[in-house]
């Protein structure tokens, strides 16, 4: 798409903001490199009595204030770890980006990697900061999904209300088998955005929000 608006991988965009889509696209270990810009180990992302650990690092590398803020959305992991991609990770990507080797405590649908033991089969796709596109290969077990489930709706109780509610009807049909499937959720309505530079979604929707007539 690039090549065909702009008739190179490198271009400047309508707001001149400068990107390269030239292939490979940089990929980035999660966990890695955030222990690499952090300095120091971090706890285990998947073991639940980690949880206060990770608010300490937040503490001392995010600071009180943001530190609350998280806490105010739900005191949860993967929280604490989105709190420090964002921080970190999200700014270095700039040109199309992959995050790789995601936690299974950020992943409760996807399947665990196949040789990466309490990572997932998960990818992100970032430009200029921004969730591009989501990937990954389904946690087809019915019993690990179910433990899965428990672990959200035990955060969903902490006060995080973006974790899953248990779904029987769902663990109900894995159980009748579901064969190795995977999927990506790409956002086209970013990607417009992003080669047109518009500054607002509703720029590029075709049928956006609008006020009703007063």
């Amino acid at each position: 798409m690039a090549m065909e608006l702009y008739g190179s991988y490198e271009f400047e965009t309508k707001d001149g903001t400068k990107l390269s889509f030239k292939r490979p696209f940089r990929r980035i270990s999660i966990m890695e490199e955030l222990e690499r810009q952090i300095g120091s180990p971090l706890p285990d992302p998947n073991d639940p009595s980690s949880l206060p650990l990770w608010f300490d690092v937040l503490h001392d590398r995010l600071g009180p204030t943001k530190t609350a803020s998280v806490r105010k959305g739900g005191e949860t992991i993967g929280r604490a770890i989105d709190a420090l991609v964002g921080e970190y990770l999200e700014p270095m990507c700039h040109d199309p980006t992959f995050l790789l080797d995601h936690p299974l405590s950020l992943s409760p649908l996807a399947k665990e990697h196949y040789n990466k033991k309490g990572m997932a089969e998960r990818f992100e796709l970032f430009v200029l900061g921004k969730e591009v596109c989501n990937a990954y290969s389904e946690l087809n077990d019915p019993e690990e999904q179910r433990e899965r489930f428990e672990r959200q709706v035990a955060d969903r109780d902490r006060g995080d209300e973006e974790a899953q509610i248990m779904d029987e009807a769902f663990v109900d049909a894995l159980s009748y088998a579901l064969p190795p499937t995977a999927g990506a959720g790409f956002g086209i309505d970013r990607l417009a955005m992003l080669f047109t530079g518009s500054s607002h979604i509703r720029d590029v929707l075709f049928f956006p929000m609008m006020k009703p007539k007063v």
